[in-house]
């Protein structure tokens, strides 16, 4: 059936493959011999947790996006090759890490992410090399606002994404958008009223500015019509922005409905655009009990550096930063990246029933699978971390903090465990509750160190 529809690509998720994989890695097997050439995905080679809804839904927008990034890595490596490139070619992932083009083809859901990553790299390499531990990354770009915070020299991860409107289980930077980019379009809601975003005019046709046949006021129109973009240096000077165009777009979509003046119509494009930036970087300072006046604001994309100074006055930050070439800060990020694998087993039990051993092997399970997969990326030893790190809870809640081992668990003991769960319970939701804990996922993040440009 499945080769008389044309079927490109199947996933299988079977319900406790995460405690057990034999089953569905004997499902693998029968398709592969009964439909050669078949993609197939399975549960367990793509994440090992519990919460089968989340895993299925991973599983299938693995093997969904498989055919199509596997053919895309494919010709880009055909078009280096032909221009006598030799190296290895290294994707980045949504966590922030890289991994070679093999891989990528064969865990597609791990680039779902990745295309905001490359500025907080760019990000976290600034915190770590200047005097800037705290940082907020802004970055600006046609669509959209997106915003993270690094917090002593480390950005926010999370171990679930939404996707779509689908859960899918892949560690990710925690980065939010907002449709507030140079493209995102003003409009007239049915009150009157003048809104941004989040529908954007895109690259094409783009901002009417650009002429290219936009019809519809974006806040590049607006930064022109006030000024801030001098329409005869855009680019350099290699593109030159129609004013003009601009202006009555402002003036007859806007302005004249809203019984305002351009300069008026305009800035409230700007000023609008701005509060939805705002509003997102308080949002995700405050979730975690964070201060905005705690960090410094890196401003970056085409029109970070045109809002940074308008966002620090709004947040009451002390200073912003600006780094060489903007618009291309988060390519260069890119270039700074790492190899990095994630790697989780369920546990599912309370701290006092769970025993070391059982700890200990889950342990040498996945750092075994990592080191596996860093001898298939040739990376050498000397350049290879393991980050161990458990998923807790109070016994009966749903959501976990994750609790950095540090220390060796049989040296220290349960004992210790408990105390650091405490402190990073704490560190999150401010206090502490007097119940057993409970361990969830034990994770292990495998690291291989590239060189990166100086």
């Amino acid at each position: 059936m499945l080769k008389a529809r044309g079927v490109e690509a199947v996933a299988v998720c079977l319900l406790h493959s995460y405690v057990n994989p034999v089953h569905e890695r004997a499902v693998k097997a029968i398709l592969a011999e009964e439909c050669p050439g078949l993609r197939v995905t399975i549960s367990s080679d793509v994440v090992r947790e519990h919460r089968e809804y989340e895993r299925s839904m991973t599983t299938i927008l693995n093997a969904y996006l498989g055919p199509v990034v596997e053919s895309s890595i494919g010709n880009l490596e055909v078009a280096l090759a032909e221009k006598g490139f030799a190296g290895q070619v290294v994707l980045t992932r949504s966590d922030g890490g890289g991994m070679t083009s093999e891989l990528g083809k064969r865990g597609a859901i791990n680039t779902l992410l990745s295309g905001p990553a490359g500025g907080v790299i760019g990000g976290m390499f600034i915190a770590n090399n200047f005097a800037y531990l705290n940082l907020i990354t802004m970055d600006v770009g046609g669509t959209s606002y997106d915003v993270c915070m690094i917090k002593n020299g480390k950005a926010r991860t999370e171990q679930e994404a939404k996707a779509c409107g689908y859960s899918v289980l892949i560690p990710n930077l925690d980065i939010r958008s907002v449709g507030a980019g140079g493209g995102s379009i003003g409009w007239l809601d049915a009150a009157g009223a003048l809104q941004v975003g989040p529908h954007s005019a895109g690259a094409s046709p783009g901002p009417m500015c650009y002429g290219q046949g936009g019809t519809e006021p974006t806040v590049t129109d607006a930064l022109v019509c006030n000024g801030y973009i001098d329409p005869g240096y855009f680019l350099g000077g290699e593109m030159a922005l129609d004013a003009d165009v601009a202006t009555k777009g402002i003036k007859e979509n806007l302005g004249d409905r809203l019984g305002m003046d351009l300069y008026d119509a305009s800035s409230g494009i700007l000023r609008i655009a701005m509060s939805h930036m705002a509003e997102a970087t308080k949002d995700i300072a405050a979730e975690k009990g964070d201060d905005p006046r705690d960090f410094a604001l890196l401003c970056f994309g085409g029109g970070g550096a045109l809002f940074g100074s308008f966002l620090i006055d709004e947040l009451d930050m002390a200073s912003a930063i600006v780094p060489v070439a903007p618009a291309t800060f988060s390519a260069w990020g890119m270039l700074m990246v790492d190899v990095r694998h994630d790697f989780s087993s369920t546990v599912m039990k309370k701290l006092d029933l769970v025993s070391i051993d059982e700890l200990d092997s889950r342990f040498e399970e996945l750092v075994q699978r990592g080191t596996d997969i860093l001898d298939r990326e040739r990376i050498p030893e000397q350049d290879r971390r393991m980050l161990k790190s458990l998923d807790m809870r109070y016994a009966g809640q749903e959501h976990a903090v994750s609790v950095p081992l540090t220390f060796t668990l049989r040296e220290n003991g349960k004992t210790r465990l408990f105390e650091e769960f405490k402190k990073a319970y704490a560190d999150v939701y401010g206090y502490n509750l007097s119940q057993p804990a409970e361990i969830v996922n034990a994770r292990v993040a495998a690291l291989g160190r590239y060189r990166s440009p100086s």
